[in-house]
């Protein structure tokens, strides 16, 4: 294949760039209008109020090093929301989702760059993308998951295993690996992408590379995925004295639903296995996406695309396969909303030639989202309450109620209060900010729970019937605490999830 299908000459990349910012801003508004329906109607997941507290905890502490941050879930979203943080008026409930809405229209611009680059016609280019902007898959990922920085990494990811096929060389290796490394820090589910992609290895690495030592290609692939691997376990090991502490706290985004599999009918059912998964995985990928199929066929004669087309449409049902085996999905829908990523991708890679009848393809797209809206809509809590904020109706969604009560009131009495905000991050984004808490990376939390006494001035335990009491370690260090309060204390606050206690002398 030729490299300069891959690489426009330096006049056709300055007649890009004008329509590639036209097309970013208006599927940018597209996006960013639906993110703010749902947010009127009241939608926000859980995944954004964990984060959006976890900016606030950080941005407002006295100081800030790399274990405030935390361990437990990739840190390149927390970084780039420190950047957002910065923009004035901004809320939980637009922040998150709005760097997710940025991550989904640079997906979308820069697929509609790369079939430009393969001389699609401006009008089937448009038309793909608006059927990609209102498929029901892509649209929950960017807009009620938050997971559109996952979903433009996922689509390199492809893009360079499809460049690794067609090209054949050293470089194409040395790309795959690289994105690998980087996914690891944006998105915890990269773990059983790479366990996907290692049985494909042998089908899309260059046959020279194989011939000489089969080894090397994996080892030059995995490499820099191990190392940033290593380095988290050494920054555990050096902040939290256990380098497996990421996947021992039973909050941590690297174990998925592990700790919450009572809940879920998929674990309960499939969790443990490993066929089973990965054969549903990929008839729902066939049914969400029958572009998928057709693509694979229209390339029958040409045996390079048609390993690196089904190679790339594995990749989520292997993934599912995997991460189910180690318990980590509450559904499928967890590694199959990667499934547009794919396709993306593959309609990128399909060569130009006339056994690819374009109008199929339009009109399979169409069936894409038929399909996927009846597979997908009400199978998950979170995705019956997006459904519901996309028709218009109130889901109540931004907050749990009696963490916004305690929010509220932490707003309204601002003295020092020692609180885990893994447990109570949506009481902090309630309250709107994080001065004066005292939460488990600082050293006062710490020393605080070594004494017979914490000694701030507010105390909050959790309930016994809080979701996440089992974790709160108020509650684990101080057991008899939130029927007893302490020593010196008394009962300043109280709903059936929360009791605040204040200390009634200060020395």
């Amino acid at each position: 294949m030729n490299t300069t299908t891959w690489s426009p000459v330096k006049s056709e990349r300055k007649a890009m760039a004008v329509p590639a910012a036209i097309s970013y801003v208006g599927v940018f508004l597209v996006l960013g209008g639906v993110m703010l329906w749902l947010l009127s109607n009241g939608f926000v997941s859980e995944q954004i109020l964990k984060m959006w507290s976890k900016v606030l905890t950080v941005v407002d502490a006295p100081e800030t090093r790399i274990e405030h941050i935390g361990l437990m879930y990739p840190h390149l979203p927390i970084y780039l929301l420190f950047l957002i943080h910065a923009f004035p008026g901004l809320n939980a409930a637009a922040a998150v989702p709005l760097l997710s809405v940025l991550g989904g229209a640079t997906l979308l611009v820069l697929w509609s760059h790369h079939l430009r680059i393969k001389r699609w016609p401006f009008r089937t280019r448009t038309v793909l993308m608006i059927l990609m902007l209102v498929n029901p898959l892509f649209l929950w990922a960017v807009t009620g998951a938050g997971l559109g920085l996952s979903l433009l990494f996922f689509y390199w990811l492809c893009f360079s295993l499809v460049r690794l096929i067609l090209l054949q060389d050293a470089r194409a290796v040395f790309l795959l690996s690289s994105v690998l490394a980087f996914y690891f820090f944006a998105d915890s589910r990269v773990i059983f992408i790479t366990f996907s992609i290692l049985p494909l290895i042998p089908f899309v690495a260059p046959r020279r590379m194989l011939a000489e030592s089969p080894m090397s290609v994996f080892v030059v692939i995995l490499l820099p995925v191990f190392f940033s691997v290593i380095t988290w376990m050494y920054l555990g090991w050096i902040f939290q004295k256990d380098p497996l502490a990421f996947i021992h706290d039973p909050l941590s985004s690297f174990l998925g639903a592990f700790f919450n599999q009572g809940d879920s009918r998929w674990l309960l059912k499939f969790g443990g296995t490993l066929f089973i998964p990965m054969v549903v995985g990929s008839l729902l990928t066939v049914v969400m996406a029958p572009v998928l199929p057709y693509l694979s066929l229209s390339v029958r004669h040409n045996r390079l695309f048609r390993r690196g087309l089904l190679a790339v449409a594995g990749i989520p049902a292997l993934a599912l396969g995997f991460g189910t085996f180690f318990y980590f999905p509450a559904h499928p829908v967890d590694f199959l909303f990667l499934v547009p990523a794919a396709v993306m991708a593959m309609l990128f890679a399909i060569p130009r030639h006339r056994g690819v009848n374009r109008t199929v393809i339009l009109l399979l797209a169409v069936g894409d989202i038929v399909t996927g809206a009846l597979l997908y809509f009400g199978q998950t809590h979170d995705i019956h309450a997006w459904g519901e904020a996309l028709a218009g109706e109130q889901t109540n969604r931004y907050l749990h109620e009696y963490d916004q009560l305690l929010g509220r009131w932490l707003d309204r009495h601002r003295e020092p209060t020692l609180i885990d905000d893994r447990v109570g991050y949506a009481a902090i984004v309630a309250r709107g900010d994080a001065k004066g808490l005292v939460v488990p990376y600082m050293t006062e939390y710490k020393n605080a729970l070594k004494s017979r006494v914490p000694g701030i001035s507010q105390v909050v335990v959790s309930s016994p019937v809080h979701p996440y009491s089992s974790v709160d370690s108020v509650r684990q260090r101080f057991a008899h605490a939130y029927k007893q309060g302490f020593p010196g204390y008394r009962l300043a606050y109280e709903n059936p999830f929360w009791r605040v206690y204040r200390i009634e002398t200060t020395k």
